[in-house]
């Protein structure tokens, strides 16, 4: 029986529960924990519910980091780095504020015996990867599953990027911007989809 890690920003659509899930249904102990809330009702594991950014602080980010993309020409994935003085230094209060509670969580539910730590977007606790890198010295296989803008925009994280054993993505695109890319279909619980009841005459169409 293996013993997988899941950490994720957010419960994306609710696909990396469903990869937790998946693990279990298979006969292997699995956790999840998300970062921050999903404001989508998804089903949650463990949410360390952090603070995120104020939405207006956000999308300014975003749009100035969309905005030089978009001057640059790229088929390949990008690492991400800082800008400038203040988003280095944002980065690096952020990680000292939420420590305690990173370290809590790791204490309280027994984090560092899982064996392998599955990193659904590509993403540590921290970012300067300082958790995963210490896993990876206790010996800890280390996956990252990338989805949406993970590459597209923010780019990969260039500690956890070298230390990863399997790099996986749900995403097409995804395989021409890094090369070393396995595809996983997304998984999808069947026992959600509703029971037609009254005899389907013809083709099922599947959408």
């Amino acid at each position: 029986m293996l013993k997988i890690l899941h950490i994720a920003p957010l419960n994306f659509a609710g696909v990396p529960y469903d990869f937790s899930k998946m693990h279990k249904v298979y006969g292997d102990q699995s956790r999840i924990v998300t970062l921050h809330k999903n404001e989508r009702i998804f089903p949650e594991d463990i949410c360390l519910d952090l603070p995120l950014p104020s939405q207006t602080l956000a999308k300014i980010l975003r749009r100035k980091k969309i905005q030089s993309l978009e001057e640059t020409e790229r088929n390949t994935a990008h690492y991400f780095e800082s800008r400038n003085l203040f988003e280095k230094s944002y980065y690096r209060l952020y990680d000292f504020l939420i420590q305690p509670k990173i370290e809590k969580a790791i204490s309280d539910f027994s984090l560092n015996d899982f064996d392998i730590i599955h990193y659904d977007g590509g993403l540590d606790f921290y970012r300067d990867s300082r958790q995963a890198l210490n896993w990876k010295r206790q010996g800890k296989k280390i996956v990252c599953c990338y989805y949406g803008s993970d590459l597209r925009i923010r780019g990969l994280i260039k500690g956890l990027d070298d230390i990863s054993d399997l790099n996986l993505t749900s995403e097409y695109d995804h395989l021409v911007l890094k090369k070393d890319l396995k595809y996983l279909f997304y998984p999808y619980d069947v026992s959600e989809l509703p029971v037609k009841k009254e005899r389907t005459i013809g083709a099922i169409k599947i959408v």
